[in-house]
């Protein structure tokens, strides 16, 4: 049986589940009462489903689910880009511009990105206008030039 004050606030899946639990019990202890007011979500999700305890248990359970598959997906290193990634970005900068990268890495990858690596992606090698090639041999020739007559600080 839990006791009062086993479960605070504490938002783990094994927490919950205990409480909701405790949502669905026939007649409380005035110890399992202080418990279930800790929550005071779960209180509305219970009232929500209509005193349903298998509904409101089963909705705590697959919220507490997502919420650990998405920080799953989060702790992933992601270091290489697919061709479908880009081909999504590409075409969201198409219709939107380029100033949602925020809006972007929130609703069009799910968070897997974030702005900053969106932006930098498109900027450094996604941009329709960028050149990618070796330096020419003119080009060379200018930077060493100016760094002989400005040095470091130029």
């Amino acid at each position: 049986m839990i006791q009062k004050g086993d479960c605070r606030t504490s938002t783990s899946r094994m927490n919950r589940v205990a409480i909701a639990s405790l949502l669905c019990s026939e007649e409380p202890d005035e110890d399992e009462i202080d418990v279930v007011k800790v929550d005071d979500t779960l209180n509305t999700l219970y009232k929500n489903h209509e005193g349903n305890c298998q509904k409101a248990s089963e909705t705590i359970i697959h919220h507490e689910e997502q919420l650990q598959q998405e920080e799953e997906q989060r702790r992933r290193p992601r270091s290489t880009w697919s061709v479908e990634e880009d081909e999504v970005l590409t075409s969201l900068v198409e219709k939107y511009g380029t100033k949602s990268w925020s809006m972007f890495a929130r609703k069009h990858f799910n968070g897997l990105r974030n702005a900053g690596a969106l932006r930098s992606r498109y900027n450094n090698n996604l941009l329709p206008d960028r050149e990618c090639r070796p330096w020419l041999s003119e080009e060379d020739r200018v930077i060493i030039d100016a760094h002989v007559e400005f040095g470091n600080c130029w």
